[in-house]
């Protein structure tokens, strides 16, 4: 296996949830190529680093909302990833989420997979918002190869 490539950092738009609209889903791309052109698999991965904001609608609310983010390669799957809660007394969480894109591709050509970031917050919990602040990476390298290709490049962005 080569050694990993990382993309630049991609900061997605903040994503607000509350409890009358629970879910949404972001799209990203991630994106590898290279010059040298090979029919040896890529293998990519991506993470997502978040913050995410507790706002109680009553702010004498002492609960605090589960919350979950998934990171879903094309078709969405019932998956299920780490439910996260707020620490008692603490209106914001830190975490991060992982995940391999399944899909290999030969370095014959670029590879993209499509990715869904999926929030969602306790439908039937403490009613207020959650906003989420968040940024995510991949990374790729090559099976079969002991060096990074020349001109390998990996990239992240909005579809």
């Amino acid at each position: 296996m080569s050694d990993s490539v990382f993309s630049p950092e991609f900061v997605g738009e903040p994503v607000t949830l509350t409890t009358e609209a629970p879910q949404t889903t972001r799209d990203i791309v991630v994106r590898v190529s290279s010059t040298e052109k090979h029919s040896d698999v890529v293998e990519a991965n991506v993470r997502a680093s978040l913050v995410a904001r507790w706002t109680p609608a009553d702010p004498n609310e002492k609960t605090r909302p589960w919350i979950r983010v998934s990171l879903l390669e094309g078709e969405e799957s019932s998956e299920s990833r780490t439910v996260q809660t707020f620490p008692p007394a603490s209106d914001t969480q830190e975490y991060e989420e992982f995940g391999s894109l399944d899909t290999n591709c030969e370095l014959t050509g670029p590879c993209e997979w499509l990715t869904h970031v999926r929030f969602e917050m306790q439908p039937d919990g403490p009613r207020g918002t959650v906003r989420f602040e968040w940024k995510t990476m991949a990374d790729a390298a090559v099976r079969g190869m002991d060096e990074v290709p020349a001109g390998f490049n990996v990239s992240i962005s909005a579809p």
